[in-house]
């Protein structure tokens, strides 16, 4: 008897899903994927997560808190924010490029903002090459935008055809902008040219011709341009600059005045950086000031965010993924065991039907020699059959039943035989 098994369904390949989609390159590539075991399924994954995570690493490190630089001029403070970051950063490295001396504190919190602006003066004796610029940037407390500025300046050299540009401007965009074109007009807030015999050199600056303006935005930009391709031009000039900033006159945690500061953070603290130039007769020829700020990564953060973290989320899902698995593998087994039941049920039932119809057959289907016995059983019954119409003599019983001479018990020898009531 043939056993009848269920037909497995069909296989969906790769060719099903994406044959007319992709390439048949990127097809068979899926399909040797698909190939593969379920432990290198889960290797190159791993892998290619393990990778991922150390370029965003190197990203962090190296972009994110990587080294910046900030330029600033004798008398600016600033509060510095770009790359500083209490949680990834142990501490913060300051360092002066021109070697100059700045003091640099680490407030907890912002420090306050002096109710009164600050008012400093500063005097340079400048020699600006032909076609060059030199410049002086001050940047401005967030919300407090009154910022004045007066700028008087003497051409102090003896070339009848010596000029100097004086331009102010709003803004580090705008700055840029007019870096890459000095005749941009939207860049410029204000602008002024000056020429050979437009002030007396040895006159008090007082009487030297001035530029004033006020209401800074974004940030003071003060810049000098030589626009003269041949020839420098020697300028003297005066700033009295009056603008506000965060009070440094509270206690710091942390101090330094040095041309390099290295500052300790607090871990996920409110720790601020904020950094000073001074106005002394050290910076009497110094036009702005770069300090690179490079934050010194935490090392425990790292470890945690970058190995920890991954290692625990990728152990989870792998035990996700085998859980998910083994509850597959038993619902495909219960499955298959619920079919093979069924299958066997079947198969018994028929087996069972068929045994039955068997014996039946068998039942009904005699063997020769038992169907002749019957026959000649069948033959001497109709023989000993009296013929029809004559009576049948007497059975044994109906001799015997109507009575029996009574002898005593000492005379009783048995019932007569039938020999002897069919002759009596």
């Amino acid at each position: 008897m043939s056993q009848t098994r269920p037909s497995l369904r069909p296989e969906i390949t790769a060719s099903d899903l994406y044959g007319d989609y992709l390439p048949r390159s990127c097809v068979k590539c899926i399909e040797r994927v698909q190939a593969w075991p379920w432990k290198t399924k889960l290797a190159v994954p791993s892998i290619v997560v393990a990778l991922n995570l150390l370029l965003v690493v190197l990203l962090i490190r190296y972009v994110g808190y990587g080294s910046t630089r900030v330029v600033m001029s004798p008398g600016d403070v600033w509060l510095l924010s770009d790359n500083v970051d209490t949680t990834f950063c142990a501490r913060q490295t300051l360092t002066s490029s021109s070697g100059n001396n700045f003091h640099a504190f680490v407030y907890s919190g912002v420090p306050p903002v002096n109710p009164q602006p600050d008012n400093f003066s500063l005097e340079y004796q400048l020699d600006i090459d032909p076609g060059k610029h030199m410049y002086w940037t001050y940047h401005l407390v967030p919300s407090y935008h009154r910022s004045n500025v007066s700028i008087r300046t003497c051409m102090i050299g003896s070339d009848i055809l010596s000029e100097i540009d004086l331009y102010l401007i709003d803004g580090e965009d705008a700055f840029e902008h007019w870096v890459s074109d000095v005749n941009c007009g939207w860049c410029v807030k204000k602008h002024e040219r000056y020429s050979f015999g437009s002030c007396d050199p040895d006159r008090p600056y007082k009487d030297w011709p001035a530029l004033k303006s006020f209401d800074f935005t974004e940030g003071m930009y003060i810049a000098y341009y030589n626009p003269l391709g041949h020839l420098s031009v020697p300028v003297s000039t005066r700033f009295d600059i009056e603008k506000h900033s965060y009070a440094t006159s509270g206690v710091p945690k942390f101090s330094c005045f040095d041309s390099t500061c290295s500052l300790d953070l607090s871990y996920h603290s409110n720790d601020v950086v904020v950094v000073k130039v001074p106005v002394s007769s050290q910076t009497a020829n110094v036009t702005s000031e770069t300090i690179i700020s490079e934050c010194v990564p935490r090392a425990s953060t790292y470890v945690a965010f970058f190995l920890f973290l991954p290692i625990g989320v990728l152990a989870g899902l792998i035990a996700l993924i085998i859980c998910l698995k083994k509850i597959n593998d038993n619902i495909i087994r219960s499955t298959e065991n619920a079919d093979n039941a069924r299958v066997f049920r079947n198969i018994a039932h028929e087996e069972s039907s068929e045994r039955a119809r068997l014996v039946t057959e068998r039942e009904l289907a005699l063997p020769p020699r038992v169907t002749v016995a019957l026959d000649r059983m069948q033959r001497s019954h109709r023989r000993s059959d009296p013929p029809s119409g004559l009576t049948p003599p007497p059975s044994y019983q109906d001799i015997v039943e109507p009575g029996l001479p009574e002898r005593g018990r000492d005379e009783s020898f048995g019932p007569p035989s039938y020999e002897d009531c069919v002759s009596k």
